[in-house]
């Protein structure tokens, strides 16, 4: 067959990786320099793909400012090709809601240039999600290319991909990746030999006459003698046809001239390596980095954005520009070499700051709510607390806050006489307890620490101002908190205290679980509503690790460690709305690799585990804290959960899904909030917060659920792994990457008699990673507010993934998904009956318009579909 080659000159530009940011910046302000010298010089050089991703413009610009109108022009006459992703992710790493925000920032920075791609450029990812083809679609992009994830059962290089709810989106296949035609040789027989070569290993692939030849690879800058090298293979190898290409053009022509309906299509994720390296063991790498992500994407997008949304709903200014700024900030960490923590130590403690400084900006934020606040919605003279509910449905919840009471300024600014004054005031006792109150519940909290405490406060008027207080840290429930929206406690000192007991008890419990243990720590679980007993069998499971930050790899001599070898200290503390078993292990492990790598060292170390079991009346969990301090180099310790149920499937949260994965021997798979596996009779479900990995082993009878909680490495890239042939990366020692020190992980289960789709036991493991935010507000100027809801929905099925403000625009935003299997039904009641509805695109794009006659939205979703509407509501003015 005469074959049209198509070229396509690319750079593929990993922000950071094995050096950190600013290094790669001074290579990345040369390579922008030359590429715009090249197509300067030489009108034959026709286009350059700049990666698929913005963020290189942006990076570039904050050097060479002054270079932005001639780089605007390249863009506006299709010669220098940007957009549409703001940086390249790791899909699985990120959330669903990342992924969106990703596409829409960077289609807008990319408008500044007056052009973007319209395809879905994702060469590099670790692998792919299986809705990337309905956001895609959604937002109007119909084409995809990537290289990673795809299996020997991949014939074709053209295809439709699907996504779960039937979205399709032409596909390009690269099976022998982006950099094929890279560092092309003089014109010349070499230069024949390389092309007829790759011809004849893509041309069984292809389904049409179309090859693509991507001429470029990682930060490889532009080849100026590459017009030379096409001039000649036109003129000494005519038996094909040849172009300077871009990936748009290429699927044009394929639209044209392919039989559509013919192409096979494929449907799911990407996840197979037998092709090329997924490097699937990054899901466990650097967890810190995993958890850090978590808890700042979150915030922002699950607590936050809710939060000022209601807000802005009652007149208040929407911080707009501030969010922006974290969103992008979220998404430079989320590059594939970042948050996977495959890159050199630098790289990593570099994003760490990044996170410290988004956590800053959220504290600074969170502290202003109070002014929005309390001039109408708290008790006028008293000290209140609002808790605010970030999801459509009645919450009750298990909270703890630290209350200042009586707060004094102790030192302030003396302008007039150049010093900082100070007031000597008297403390006075401490009352005992605190009365929470308001118009739907009244509580006395358990009083966890009481203590005078120092609070510096950072007023616009003046210099820093320091306040003496009385600091409570209280627990308690918040039961039946409204949906979208908050209630309002008024606190009060009291006299009567609730009493906090450490004595031994035979169990927890509350109305849905017992949790019982023995003398050496044996753990079990009934489940009351159903009557369910069985043996829990908690292990900590501690392995080797002779992998890199890429992969895991088992040593050939192995030696597993199991906190069953110990027993532990156990001891409990119980109040009226927390009841909790705390388990102390002591597990001696291997303190690294031997010196060949071939099995772990004699010498051992200890590895402190605290495991706290807690139960809460009211919440339909079993809540797990656990904490680590690893002393040890070279291993995985992961926390194992035994299910009396024989399954060799799974139901792992997913990206606007849930996926349904086949338990294989050694691999592990991706999880966002929660895994399942389940039998005819009862469903068992394991949440997390911000740990993505688990395997799911069959074991007779049981069902063995393993979540990682630490991947201890050396080396960014080993080639001696047993689990991968050759290195993937750079041989760099990481030494950070052994993750010594202390860790944080929280866990919990839940038990249920309807398996999925029908079991709702997914709403708590959205609760636990996005629990009710409490704010104490101070003594309000108002009346006590009886709360506020901006909308519910009626199906547990139906799941929030944006509550915001329209870009640019006096309206909501609010976008929800189906994360099941069947089509569902949903009644979307809001405070008042909406101004005007209109359906929305992911990257907010005007739809049809919604006929609303009444306060509730009825909306149908196919399974696993995602909805975006538009809500202009007028604000309320601070009513309640």
């Amino acid at each position: 067959m005469r074959h049209l080659i198509h070229f396509v000159s690319h750079t593929h530009w990993d922000r950071e990786w094995y050096e950190p940011l600013e290094a790669y910046r001074y290579r990345l302000v040369k390579l922008v320099d030359n590429l715009l010298g090249v197509m300067g010089n030489d009108p034959l050089y026709q286009n350059f793909m700049l990666d698929g991703q913005i963020v290189a413009l942006e990076d570039y610009l904050e050097v060479r400012p002054e270079k932005e109108n001639e780089l605007r022009s390249l863009v506006e006459n299709g010669r220098v090709l940007v957009g549409p992703w703001y940086i390249l992710p790791d899909e699985f790493l990120i959330s669903g809601e990342t992924h969106i925000r990703n596409l829409m920032i960077g289609i807008n920075l990319s408008r500044r240039f007056g052009r973007w791609m319209r395809v879905g450029y994702l060469p590099d990812s670790f692998g792919h999600i299986g809705q990337i083809p309905q956001i895609l679609a959604k937002s109007g992009i119909p084409y995809a290319a990537f290289w990673r994830g795809a299996g020997r059962n991949v014939k074709s290089s053209e295809f439709f991909w699907e996504a779960p709810d039937g979205s399709k989106v032409l596909t390009v296949f690269m099976p022998f990746g982006y950099s094929n035609a890279c560092n092309l040789p003089p014109p010349g027989e070499a230069l024949r030999q390389r092309l007829e070569a790759m011809v004849t290993k893509l041309s069984p692939y292809a389904n049409s006459k179309h090859i693509l030849l991507m001429n470029g690879s990682d930060h490889v800058e532009p080849d100026p003698s590459f017009p030379a090298k096409l001039r000649y293979v036109r003129q000494e190898m005519d038996e094909h046809d040849y172009c300077h290409s871009t990936l748009p053009f290429l699927f044009s022509l394929l639209e044209k001239e392919l039989e559509l309906h013919s192409l096979p299509v494929y449907r799911g994720e990407w996840r197979e390596g037998d092709l090329n390296y997924l490097l699937g063991g990054t899901l466990s790498t650097r967890m810190y980095l995993k958890q850090a992500h978590h808890d700042r994407s979150s915030f922002l997008e699950g607590q936050a954005e809710p939060l000022a949304s209601v807000l802005f709903s009652l007149g208040a200014t929407y911080p707009e520009h501030l969010f922006r700024f974290l969103w992008k900030g979220i998404l430079k960490n989320s590059t594939h070499d970042a948050i996977c923590g495959c890159s050199c130590d630098d790289v990593h403690r570099e994003m760490v700051a990044r996170y410290r400084g988004m956590e800053e900006i959220e504290r600074k934020w969170l502290a202003d709510i109070p002014g929005t606040l309390e001039d109408s919605l708290v008790a006028e003279g008293k000290e209140n607390l609002v808790v605010f509910n970030p999801h459509p449905f009645p919450v009750t919840e298990y909270l703890e806050t630290d209350l200042l009471l009586d707060k004094k300024l102790i030192e302030e600014a003396d302008f007039e006489n150049a010093r900082i004054a100070k007031h000597d005031l008297p403390r006075g006792e401490f009352p005992k307890g605190i009365r929470l109150t308001s118009s739907e519940d009244a509580v006395t909290p358990a009083v966890l620490e009481r203590e005078w405490s120092e609070v510096i406060e950072t007023p616009p008027h003046t210099l820093p101002e320091i306040y003496q207080a009385r600091r409570y840290r209280v627990g308690f429930v918040a039961r039946d908190l409204p949906p979208m929206g908050f209630r309002v406690y008024r606190v009060e000192p009291v006299d009567t205290q609730t009493k906090v007991s450490y004595e031994h008890k035979e169990a927890l419990e509350n109305e849905f679980y017992r949790v019982e243990s023995d003398a050496q720590g044996a753990v079990t679980l009934t489940h009351r509503p159903s009557g369910l007993t069985f043996p829990l069998e908690l292990e900590f499971e501690d392995t080797s690790d002779a992998g890199d930050e890429y992969d895991w790899s088992p040593c050939p001599e192995e030696k597993v460690v199991s906190s069953n070898e110990v027993q532990p200290a156990i001891r409990f503390m119980e109040h009226p709305f927390r009841s909790t078993m705390e388990l102390r292990y002591n597990v001696p492990v291997p303190s690294s690799l031997s010196l060949d790598r071939k099995g772990r060292s004699a010498e051992s170390v200890d590895l402190p585990i605290a495991l706290r079991i807690s139960v809460s009346p009211g919440v339909d969990r079993v809540d797990f804290n656990i904490q680590v301090d690893n002393r040890a180099h070279d291993h995985r310790l992961r926390m194992v959960f035994n299910f009396p149920v024989e399954s060799d499937r799974s139901y792992a949260d997913g990206h606007f899904t849930v996926v349904e994965r086949r338990a294989e021997k050694g691999t592990t798979y991706h999880q966002r909030h929660f895994v399942c596996v389940q039998d005819e009779e009862h469903s068992f479900w394991v949440y997390n917060r911000g740990l993505p990995e688990y395997e799911t082993i069959p074991s007779g009878k049981k069902t063995r659920v393993a979540v990682t909680l630490l991947r201890a490495v050396g080396w960014l890239s080993r080639g001696d792994l047993a689990t991968r042939p050759g290195n993937a990366g750079w041989p760099i020692l990481t030494p950070d990457a052994q993750c010594v020190g202390e860790h944080e992980y929280a866990l919990a289960l839940a038990v249920d008699t309807k398996p999925f789709p029908e079991s709702t036991c997914a709403q708590a493991g959205r609760t636990l990673n996005l629990p009710p935010l409490a704010i104490p507000m101070g003594k309000g100027r108002g009346r006590i507010g009886n709360g506020w809801s901006l909308f519910s929905c009626d199906n547990p099925h139906i799941t929030l993934s944006a509550c915001k403000k329209r870009e640019g625009r006096e309206e909501l935003v609010i976008r929800l998904y189906n994360h099941s299997s069947c089509p569902q039904r949903a009644l979307l009641t809001f405070a008042t009956v909406p101004e005007q509805v209109r359906e929305l695109s992911p990257i907010e794009e005007d739809g049809e318009l919604v006929k609303l006659e009444s306060n509730v939205l009825e909306a149908g979703f196919e399974p696993h579909e995602i909805k975006t509407w538009g809500v202009f509501m007028l604000p309320r003015g601070g009513e309640a």
